[in-house]
């Protein structure tokens, strides 16, 4: 019985004593190492941060990937190049400075995008080997706001807002919803909508003003100190719509009385670029009489305001209306406007300083009617002139008829009987009218007043 377990025992024994011999001889160490070079290789994250410089490395591998040093006795010239606004270093290389630790190359990229790193080898026109890598945008940095320079009044239009690196690519790391925006300048618009785009990380604002002027957007995420500011958006006249017409109340029969007309938009501001739309306005009077000028040219406004002169020829009430040539449902009306005929207000007589009793001597008489003015059409309106003196001699003649008056003034041959010092004094049949009389001395052309 124990001889029969014994020779269990040693049986069993030496069976494990052979089957670990032969367990040592099968798993002895085999070292494999690479195959010759096939390819190149670059090793780079698929993204990086712009603004910093990356490390990416080339490396000679063969058939299986596996990392080899590229042969010392056939060297070749390799270029590398990349898309977009990246800059790698160096950008030649030979292929003997390649062992299987790989080849530093240095990129830098300051724009978000994706490029695309080609190796070319011995000026072939075809890249060996093309590796894309995307590059994202730093931290939000600020606000920047997309606009229009300028607008029209009584349009909505859109404002662009959105967050940005400090190389002002774009960032999408901030809540929309905290976004405070604010207004400055001649106005504020309505904002009519606030929405945020997550596809491409925009604010858009849709806006509207009837009034015009210039202003400007701030806006600020207050929980980053980030803040943003827009260039000067102008808001400009929308198309006229009518006209304002202001005239005065009273005007003399054919002397010229200023008027004002304005242009003006729906929404009531000045259309400040009617100049430029090369248009003709007619100018009519509601009365039996004619109105000079009737028409004018928008060139003859600035900043939506004309200053012209008229003329009219009949003494009535009148209503001055400027329309549009080319719509006269565009006009303007002015208030009542009192053409009053013309009236003499005084007179000036210009004589010589000296005169030879009883020879003949030109005077001149200027007529002014109440506006102070040169009455022109004194010849039309006037009344006999009485020309008087202050001395005890005979002037003759001493009526000057209205028909003797051009544009005015009246040029008469008069004569005196007595040698002594007088002023001549004229008048009007009906009343005294005040008159300046004038010593002229021929000589030396001096002229004296004595009132």
């Amino acid at each position: 019985m124990d001889n029969k377990f014994l020779r269990k025992f040693y049986f069993w024994a030496l069976f494990f004593f052979f089957f670990l011999a032969s367990s040592n001889l099968s798993f002895g160490e085999i070292i494999a190492q690479p195959g010759t070079f096939d390819h190149f290789q670059i090793e780079a994250p698929d993204k990086l941060l712009v603004g910093k410089d990356h490390k990416i490395i080339l490396y000679a591998v063969d058939i299986f990937g596996n990392k080899v040093n590229m042969p010392k006795d056939f060297v070749r010239e390799l270029r590398l190049s990349t898309t977009g606004n990246a800059q790698i270093n160096p950008s030649i290389v030979k292929s003997d400075e390649i062992n299987s630790s790989g080849l530093s190359i240095n990129i830098r990229n300051e724009k978000s995008e994706e490029v695309v790193i080609s190796l070319y080898e011995n000026n072939r026109p075809s890249p060996v080997l093309e590796k894309r890598i995307k590059f994202i945008a730093d931290a939000l940095n600020a606000l920047f706001i997309k606009h229009p320079d300028s607008v029209k009044a009584g349009k909505e239009f859109m404002v662009q807002l959105f967050g940005v690196d400090k190389y002002g690519n774009l960032a999408c790391d901030y809540d929309p919803k905290e976004i405070n925006v604010f207004f400055k300048g001649d106005l504020t618009p309505e904002i009519k909508e606030f929405q945020f785009s997550p596809f491409n990380c925009t604010v858009d604002i849709k806006l509207y003003t009837e009034k015009i002027g210039n202003f400007y957007l701030e806006a600020a995420l207050l929980n980053k100190n980030i803040y943003g500011k827009s260039r000067t958006i102008e808001v400009l006249n929308g198309d006229i719509a009518y006209f304002i017409v202001n005239a005065p109340q009273e005007a003399v029969v054919d002397e010229s009385f200023d008027l004002t007309i304005i242009a003006l938009d729906k929404f009531n501001n000045f259309v400040k670029d009617f100049a430029s739309k090369k248009e003709k306005i007619i100018v009519e009077a509601k009365g039996k009489g004619k109105i000079f000028p009737y028409e004018l040219l928008s060139q003859a406004f600035s900043d939506g305001k004309a200053n012209i002169t008229l003329r009219y020829n009949i003494p009535e009430d009148i209503k001055i209306i400027v329309k549009l040539a080319g719509n006269t449902n565009i006009m303007g009306e002015s208030s009542i406007v009192k053409i009053q005929p013309q009236k003499v207000k005084r007179f000036e007589i210009f004589a010589p300083d000296t005169i030879i009793a009883g020879q003949r001597f030109k005077v001149k008489i200027v007529a002014y009617n109440q506006l102070d003015k040169i009455m022109s059409s004194y010849n039309l309106y006037g009344k006999n002139v009485i020309l008087k003196t202050t001395g005890t001699g005979n002037l003759s003649p001493n009526i000057i008829p209205p028909s003797a008056f051009n544009q005015g003034v009246a040029i008469v041959d008069l004569t005196y009987d007595r040698a002594e010092k007088f002023d001549i004094i004229a008048t009007t049949e009906q009343e005294d009218i005040p008159s300046k009389y004038i010593h002229v001395e021929e000589k030396k052309k001096k002229v004296k007043t004595k009132p």
